[in-house]
């Protein structure tokens, strides 16, 4: 049996606006009917045209004005996922590639003594299945937000469909980015005045009653950028996501224009509501 179809609303409060004409105004909060239709969701360049350069657009644009680029992403169902996708794998790189061979166990550090052809081998195979794994739990906590935004959603009386929930995620996976580099950037900086300037972190830290071994201060720092460029990317790709929220509460599917009986058409008289009780639906009504 087939779901029932969605209503037209207010992309500005919710408000149904199924049987008002082309041109006309939303009558709960005053906004063009024109502004909700699916056809004014342009999509982002990335949505588009999957390009490397609409990629680097898109992410620029989510950075620098992302009530603008939500407000016009294509509610859609597969788009956004290459984004997501190509996001993350960037973003693993960044938080892997300074630790392959580097922790106890690694294979890539158990092979180091063996034969240049070999060691390369392990090391490539560990490097991508690092890679991957990082990029499979960042997709968890993407996966994981989904189902945040789901329940909010429901709880608030929004309309945030499941393409919605999940184009606002794939735009919002640049935050995920600043996880692995900002760490890569402070240890730079470690290097940088470590082997320039001859200013390095020493001494040891104790801590008692906690651990009876003493701690490396260069431990202390390096666990410290690591937990900075974590917090740092999910505050960032948590903010991105709240408000993508804002821009995509109410949005209409980009399917739901055929349908429609609001078109682009200039506005006449056959257009014009039959009954003005039609128009008096509260929006909480519809919700879902």
């Amino acid at each position: 049996m087939d779901s029932p179809r969605e209503p037209l609303l207010c992309e500005a409060c919710g408000y149904n606006i199924e049987k008002l004409p082309a041109h006309a105004a939303c009558p709960e909060c005053g906004e063009p009917t024109m502004n909700s239709l699916p056809e004014f969701r342009t999509g982002s360049p990335f949505q588009q045209r999957p390009r490397l350069l609409t990629w680097w657009t898109t992410n620029w644009r989510v950075l620098r004005h992302p009530r603008t680029l939500f407000r016009h992403i294509r509610i859609e169902r597969e788009t956004g996922t290459r984004l997501l996708l190509a996001n993350l794998l960037i973003a693993a790189v960044f938080m892997v590639d300074p630790w392959v061979a580097v922790g106890i166990g690694d294979p890539a550090r158990t092979f180091r003594n063996a034969p240049l052809p070999l060691w390369l081998l392990v090391y490539g195979a560990t490097w991508i299945a690092e890679v991957l794994l990082g990029a499979f739990t960042l997709l968890l906590l993407t996966r994981l937000e989904w189902y945040g935004m789901r329940f909010i959603a429901n709880r608030r009386g929004w309309r945030i469909t499941p393409n919605a929930a999940w184009q606002v995620c794939c735009h919002s996976s640049i935050g995920w980015l600043f996880v692995g580099l900002i760490p890569l950037l402070g240890m730079a900086w470690i290097y940088i005045f470590a082997n320039w300037f001859g200013k390095s972190p020493s001494g040891m830290l104790h801590i008692p009653g906690i651990t009876s071994r003493p701690i490396p201060w260069m431990n202390v720092v390096n666990f410290g950028v690591l937990a900075l460029g974590f917090l740092a990317g999910m505050l960032i790709f948590e903010t991105l996501v709240y408000l993508g929220v804002r821009q995509c509460k109410f949005a209409n599917p980009a399917d739901l224009s055929p349908s429609s009986p609001i078109t682009p058409a200039l506005p006449s008289r056959d257009n014009a509501p039959a009954n003005k009780s039609e128009h008096n639906v509260h929006p909480a009504t519809e919700r879902v």
